[in-house]
């Protein structure tokens, strides 16, 4: 009840997430460990770039391998990977943003010699606001699986006394 075994067609789906998580994983390993521009604006934006991107190759390599073992396995286990699922792709999608933001929003930001320093202050409160909206959704994701996994166990449960009654009323003799 509480694991869905996968077709064929739904492992071969779970290997192309693997594969794109890969690639992900892959594109963000190339912008953390690329090679840092001379000069101090290009060290100062490698800078937070890396902040975004190593924390984001950590969360896609994590999506690559749950992908990769629930296409292996075969197995998707209703109690456990719903919410994590949840919480790796919105971790991801936050680090994606924020290395989009660094990779090509900031140095724009620092070529504006007027006030760049408010822009970018502005920026990263944005960032901030939406890693706490993302941590957010993600803890609610969490508690909603949770209550609705509890009340399957009861309905279960119930489902398991009724047949165990009507179990035993059909086994007493003379009625």
């Amino acid at each position: 009840m509480f694991e869905k075994k996968l077709s064929y067609l739904g492992r071969a789906g779970f290997v192309a997430l693997a594969i794109i998580g890969l690639l992900v994983t892959i594109k963000f390993a190339t912008i953390a460990f690329g090679k840092i521009p001379k000069g101090e604006t290009g060290f100062f934006i490698h800078c937070f770039t890396r902040t975004a991107t190593v924390p984001g190759m950590i969360v896609a390599l994590a999506w690559t391998v749950l992908m990769a073992w629930v296409a292996l396995k075969g197995k998707f286990k209703l109690r456990t990977q719903p919410p994590l699922l949840a919480t790796i792709f919105m971790a991801s999608g936050f680090f994606f943003t924020a290395t989009m933001m660094f990779v090509f929003i900031l140095p724009e930001t620092l070529e504006n010699p007027v006030g760049w320093r408010s822009i970018f202050g502005t920026q990263l409160v944005l960032m901030g606001f939406f890693l706490l909206v993302t941590i957010g959704i993600c803890v609610v994701l969490r508690i909603l699986y949770r209550v609705e996994f509890r009340t399957q166990e009861k309905l279960l449960e119930i489902e398991y006394r009724i047949a165990e009654l009507a179990e035993k009323l059909e086994s007493k003799p003379g009625k």
